[in-house]
């Protein structure tokens, strides 16, 4: 049987991790033994805190996905997978979210001539929004993959500009990046319901992650006042709920508001006439951005369409994203209100909806991480 090791810092509810899971059901529908690397010591730290690993656990267990919970510190790592040197005995497939792990591997890969272990690394940040010192930590680290991958044209250009040919000569022999666009595991995906009268009354206005503060809260605050939603319910599906983050909303919507928390899109119903906004706020200094979410790409393989940040849709450029993503200016909060409004009563056809499944299909990026192996 084949063989993937993917490596996390954490199962919390995140972008990566959510990756990392879906990565996980797709090569096991393929055949591979999967084993999860997760780097957490006790196993999951803080039980308060919901996690992937105990929302999705029946997927998992279904999925016959092992886990192995290592500590996160460097020399404890080194030694935790010197221990464990008995799972590389076969070709192993790595993907690794976690810098630390990709350089302990390469480590164990050149100290025991092991030629049975490929690591593909994956860059989820821009380097330009990261503190200098935690730029070079990263370029340093990634050195040690084997193939180096990030997930969007803004992250990549960032990635070029940041270590290009432009700084000293040395580094003109990085690591060089690959755009592999991220995907999404579509037989974990519900699948899109027609409204039902006198069972859902309103549409909804969604926001669907945790609660940061460049993911614009303050946005769904000031639309909230907006005379022209108030035919919208605010449908809010967190990791974890504290009352006082939505006090303003609660203040302004009342029985308008539902929060959902600790769910994943897999465990909810979603309806025509949803829209889901992903106002990401970068700051003014932001040279580039990055407007689709993997978030904004599970609810478009469901059929929701998201309104995103104008200017960052560099990655999914075909011309059927442009029916289901929806670029505003977010500070215009009444030319927001009405294109909430537009694109509610916007429908897909089932051949743009296959399409649109058919392009953010995890598969495109299982078939490029196998045939690196």
């Amino acid at each position: 049987m084949k063989q993937a090791l993917i490596c996390v810092d954490n199962l919390r509810i995140g972008g990566y991790q959510r990756l990392a899971l879906d990565e996980a059901y797709a090569l096991s529908d393929r055949g591979f033994k999967v084993i999860f690397v997760v780097l957490e010591e006790n196993g999951i730290l803080n039980s308060e805190i919901p996690t992937f690993l105990e929302i999705e656990n029946d997927l998992i267990m279904s999925k016959d996905i092992k886990f192995k919970f290592m500590p996160a510190r460097l020399i404890k790592l080194v030694t935790s997978f010197w221990h464990e040197i008995d799972i590389f005995s076969q070709e192993t497939l790595v993907i690794s979210h976690s810098l630390r792990c990709t350089l302990v591997l390469r480590l164990l890969k050149i100290f025991t001539s092991n030629q049975k272990i490929f690591v593909c690394t994956k860059i989820h940040q821009l380097p330009s929004l990261t503190h200098r010192t935690q730029r070079l930590k990263r370029l340093i680290y990634t050195q040690f993959t084997d193939r180096l991958f990030v997930f969007s044209e803004a992250v990549k250009i960032s990635w070029n500009l940041q270590f290009g040919i432009k700084l000293i000569p040395i580094l003109r022999r990085c690591k060089r990046v690959n755009l592999l666009r991220n995907g999404v595991y579509l037989n974990r995906l519900p699948v899109l319901n027609p409204k039902v009268k006198n069972f859902v009354s309103k549409p909804r206005i969604i926001f669907l992650g945790r609660i940061t503060f460049w993911k614009g809260l303050e946005i769904f605050e000031n639309l909230s006042q907006s005379v022209n939603l108030k035919d919208f319910d605010f449908y809010f599906i967190v990791p974890s709920y504290d009352r006082q983050v939505f006090s303003k909303l609660h203040n302004v919507l009342g029985n308008r508001l539902k929060i959902v928390e600790g769910k994943s899109v897999n465990n909810l119903e979603f309806f025509c006439g949803d829209v889901h906004l992903y106002p990401t706020q970068y700051g003014v200094n932001a040279e580039f951005i990055e407007s689709i979410s993997l978030n904004c790409l599970e609810l478009a393989a469901i059929g929701i369409p998201s309104l995103v940040t104008k200017g960052g849709q560099l990655t999914w450029t075909e011309d059927i994203f442009k029916e289901i993503f929806h670029e505003v200016e977010w500070h215009d909060i009444d030319q927001v209100a009405k294109k909430i409004n537009t694109v509610s009563s916007l429908r897909l056809s089932n051949e743009q909806l296959e399409a649109i499944r058919n392009r953010i299909n995890i598969d495109s990026e299982i078939d490029v991480l196998i045939g690196s192996f």
